[in-house]
Formats: structure tokens, C-alpha cells, sequence
């Protein structure tokens, strides 16, 4: 079985502009594209979360392929540890900002690796309990079924106010315990809207197990071109009535998700294992060893950094205004700053790499 660079390469620049977008100068101060989309529509930040749902599925690939319709007691308990595991690092981040403690009032429950562990619980579980074509009919259900319980639910459904993942978020999590986007208590990373990004995960796991089962790099080329086309333009037909949107997480959207992540694994393919042209590759590999020990130091850092109190202002603030020199906040001053940013976590990176250690759960 080929090992394929372009998986490797994937995960890095995934995990790099996901640093990216995160660390800012300043947020009044951001180029469109590092911003996430309004509430409908896209922007490359709103690419980058369900991409790495996509990498994890395909690194479930290569973990649990000998274990497929085998949920034994080991398979189906490592599953949980890991998704417990990452639900409680995801929790201790959250808290990280309430520093000094002030009670757990206000706490937010959700967050990106909540969602992760939760997205790879059920898809680790689907894995392990169906045959490869129960897999397609288990994610068709889950999109068919998310999208007719939100139209069932409200007149508007895809309204930030009236829909039913905020519903289901606020009886279970509670208003104080949610995110609050602009000024309204909405968690982008509910708990029913966990579900669908179940299926990015799926869709990582199926295109990884097309490509490796495939005889040569070109037949699979071919048949992912031919599945990323058909999920391309599924998405754009569908958004005629179930429009994209990433906060929602809507069946639109995670066909769209998923047809950019398999183009983009194609282009890569195509460029490093077919044509052998690898030079850009290795930075982005480095960065995609280790992608969760450095997920969580780039949140750690940001709140060290926010944290740190610098005359009447913190370090923070005070590193991007040095960037500035005097002038007034700008994008590309903010953009300069998330790429130093950028650079300082790619150097952790690559100090890990150098004395080969591997950081996993």
C-alpha cells in the first residue's frame, strides 16, 4: 500500500492556517478571507475546521482499518478515552481564560475540541459497527435528518434567532454556559450541530480508503475527481434551498466542505506524489506531526499573552503595537503579526521534530 506525502502535506497546511487565522493583531483589523463568513456563504477560515474534521477521518483510516466491524470491548474503549480525553483538554482550555478563578458560572461547555472528540466518537463507533456501504447510507440519514428536523422546527430555520440548534443548545448547556455571537448566546459549536460535522469525518475516512485501495496514484485520482465533481456540484444545487453555512454546520455546507478537501488532497497528490515535486512540502509536514500539541500551546500562548499585563495594556497588544510603529491598526500590520505567530509555533514544531517526538493521545 502507497503511503501518500499528500495526506501528510494536508494536515500541516490545515493545521498552519488554522494558527493563522487564530492569532490576529488585531480582529477589526483582518483581511475577509481570515475572517469567518457573516452567517451564510464562506471564506477560506470557514474551510479550515471541516478540513481537519477530513484529516481526522483519514487518519481513523489507517488506526482502525483492521478493526473495521470489529467493536470489541478494546476497540470501542480506546475510541471513548481518546473522545473523553479530547472533550476534557477542549474544557480545561475554556477555562484557561476565567483565570483568576471566578466560578464556573459563566464557563462555555463547547468549543472546537469538544467537537472534535464528540464527531470522532460517533464516527470512530460508525466505523467499527457498519460495512463500508451502510457508512454511505448511515451519513446520507444524518444530513436528510438534520436538515428536516431544522425546517421542522422553525418557519425560518436558518435564522440566527429562531433555529433549532440553538434551541436544543440552550435547554441543555444553558445561555451563560454558550458562546455569545454578537450579543446573542449561539454556539457555533453545538451539540446537535455536532452531528453533521460526523459526516466530514466519514468522508476523510471513505476518500483515504478510495485512495489507498486503488492499484495505481492515477486510477485514484480519477475516481476522487469523479466523487469530488458529483459532491461539488450536490452542494451548489442544494444550496438553493439549504444554504451554506458554517455556525449551523448545514448539509450544504458539509458537502461543500468536503468536495474543497478532497480537490485540494487532488491537487496535492497530483503535484507531490505524481509529479515528485516536494521541495514546499516539508514545513508543512513538520507542522502535521504534532497537530495537537500544538493546537493547544497556540491557545495556551494566546491566553499567556493576553494575560501578561504590560503597562496599561498586555503583551499582546503590546507586541502588535511594536509592529505598528506608531501607526494606526491595519491589516496588513495584524497579518504580520499572525505570521511571526505562525513562525514561532512552526519552530516548536520543528524542535519536536528534530528529536523525533511524537505527541498523541
Amino acid at each position: 500500500m502507497m503511503r501518500y506525502q499528500a495526506l501528510d502535506v494536508l494536515r500541516g497546511l490545515t493545521v498552519a492556517v488554522m494558527m493563522l487565522v487564530n492569532m490576529p493583531g488585531a480582529w477589526q483589523a483582518v483581511y475577509t478571507p481570515l475572517l469567518h463568513a457573516h452567517w451564510h456563504g464562506w471564506t477560506l477560515t470557514d474551510l479550515v475546521f471541516p478540513f481537519f474534521l477530513f484529516v481526522i477521518g483519514s487518519a481513523m483510516y489507517f488506526s482502525l482499518k483492521k478493526s473495521e466491524s470489529l467493536a470489541n470491548n478494546n476497540n470501542v474503549s480506546r475510541i471513548f478515552k481518546r473522545a473523553f480525553y479530547l472533550f476534557s483538554i477542549g474544557l480545561m482550555l475554556n477555562t484557561l481564560w476565567m483565570i483568576p478563578p471566578n466560578g464556573v458560572e459563566n464557563l462555555r461547555i463547547m468549543g472546537v475540541m469538544q467537537r472534535i472528540s464528540l464527531a470522532y466518537l460517533i464516527g470512530g463507533l460508525l466505523i467499527l459497527c457498519c460495512r463500508r456501504s451502510h457508512l454511505y447510507i448511515v451519513s446520507l440519514l444524518i444530513l436528510v435528518g438534520y436538515s428536516s428536523s431544522l425546517a421542522w422546527y422553525s418557519e425560518s430555520p436558518y435564522s440566527l434567532q429562531d433555529n433549532l440548534v440553538r434551541f436544543v443548545d440552550m435547554s441543555i448547556l444553558g445561555e451563560a454556559h454558550m458562546y455569545q455571537l454578537r450579543g446573542i448566546a449561539f454556539e457555533p459549536e453545538g451539540l446537535l450541530s455536532t452531528l453533521p460535522a460526523v459526516v466530514n469525518i466519514l468522508f476523510g475516512f471513505e476518500i483515504t480508503r478510495v485512495l489507498n485501495q486503488a492499484t495505481r496514484p492515477l486510477v485514484a485520482v480519477k475516481k476522487l475527481t469523479l466523487i469530488c465533481a458529483i459532491t461539488f456540484f450536490a452542494a451548489i444545487i442544494l444550496q438553493n434551498w439549504i444554504p451554506i453555512n458554517k455556525y449551523l454546520w448545514t448539509s450544504s455546507y458539509v458537502l461543500f466542505t468536503s468536495a474543497w478537501a478532497t480537490g485540494v488532497l487532488l491537487f496535492l497528490i497530483w503535484i507531490l506524489d505524481i509529479k515528485g515535486r516536494s521541495k514546499f512540502a516539508f514545513p508543512f509536514i513538520v507542522f502535521g506531526l504534532n497537530p495537537l500539541f500544538i493546537y493547544v500551546f497556540h491557545w495556551v500562548l494566546t491566553v499567556l499573552y493576553y494575560k501578561i499585563p504590560v503597562a496599561d495594556s498586555n503583551l499582546y497588544e503590546t507586541m502588535y503595537q511594536w509592529i505598528l510603529a506608531g501607526d494606526t491598526a491595519n491589516k496588513a500590520a495584524s497579518l504580520l503579526f499572525a505570521m511571526l505567530q505562525l513562525l514561532l509555533l512552526w519552530m516548536t514544531c520543528y524542535g519536536l521534530y528534530r528529536r523525533n517526538i511524537i505527541i498523541k493521545l
